[in-house]
Formats: structure tokens, C-alpha cells, sequence
């Protein structure tokens, strides 16, 4: 079944993709009876202060099925994109 109703995805915090930074972290939403999510915790830091942030800004914004007050606990991850190289002519 499918909990959220409404989901917003973090933006990549820009300094952690000008130098590269990638991150895995593990997060809970708490939500309140009419879906609204109320808290955001980190469980596990995705290792930079930026991402978790965005992740708690996204998160909070999200919508779920209205019912019981619940806890969802959610990993995101942050994969830096590749590097180009640009070759003078």
C-alpha cells in the first residue's frame, strides 16, 4: 500500500555537487493523523550537513494517506554526477 500520497525530492545542495560529494542516509518522517508530515529526523547523516538538511526541507512537504499517526522511516541517496572534462581546441 502506498503511504504517501505527495512526495517532494530534495535538491541536490549545490556545494555538495560543485566538489562531488555523493551520501546515503537513512531518515524517519513522522506523520500526524491527517497525513501531514509533522518532524523529520536524521537516522543516519547522508555525511554532509547540506544534504541532510534538503532532505529534511523536501520531507516536510510531503502528503500521506490520511489514518494513524505513524512513523516512516526512508533512505535517500545522493549520487554526485560525473565529472566532465572540457579539451580546448
Amino acid at each position: 500500500m502506498k503511504i504517501f500520497t505527495r512526495i517532494v525530492l530534495p535538491e541536490y545542495p549545490y556545494d555538495a555537487r560543485k566538489y562531488g560529494r555523493s551520501g546515503r542516509g537513512v531518515y524517519r518522517a513522522e506523520v500526524n493523523e491527517g497525513g501531514r508530515v509533522t518532524r523529520v529526523i536524521v537516522i543516519k547523516s547522508a555525511g554532509d550537513r547540506s544534504m541532510d538538511d534538503a532532505v529534511v526541507r523536501a520531507a516536510q512537504n510531503w502528503q500521506a494517506r490520511p489514518g494513524k499517526r505513524m512513523e516512516v522511516d526512508f533512505p535517500l541517496v545522493f549520487t554526485a554526477p560525473p565529472m566532465t572534462v572540457h579539451t580546448r581546441r
